[in-house]
């Protein structure tokens, strides 16, 4: 799955970061090291904005790294790294 994020098309990373997310939640899963950083990283470059977005709420929404997400938000030098945060942190769910 994470070469599904990596490399896939864009319908393909957006449908890989949701189950990556849940296996990164998971604090004793061995790989969440890597399966966080390419999250991380899928959230700040990703060409798609649906699918940086996607990351981004994985990040926070499914409690992967909320400090990097913080992070993100704050401090990534880029404005529409920020604004994509922000627009993440909005979301509520009805439950």
């Amino acid at each position: 799955m994470l070469n599904s994020l990596r490399d896939g098309g864009p319908e393909v990373r957006f449908a890989a970061v949701t189950p990556l997310g849940s296996l990164a939640a998971n604090r004793d899963y061995a790989a969440r090291s890597a399966v966080r950083e390419a999250l991380l990283h899928a959230a700040r470059l990703d060409p798609d904005e649906k699918v940086a977005e996607q990351a981004a709420s994985a990040l926070f929404w499914m409690g992967v790294d909320g400090a990097a997400f913080f992070n993100l938000l704050e401090n990534d030098p880029a404005p529409e790294v920020r604004s994509r945060a922000a627009r993440v942190m909005n979301r509520h769910y009805l439950s």
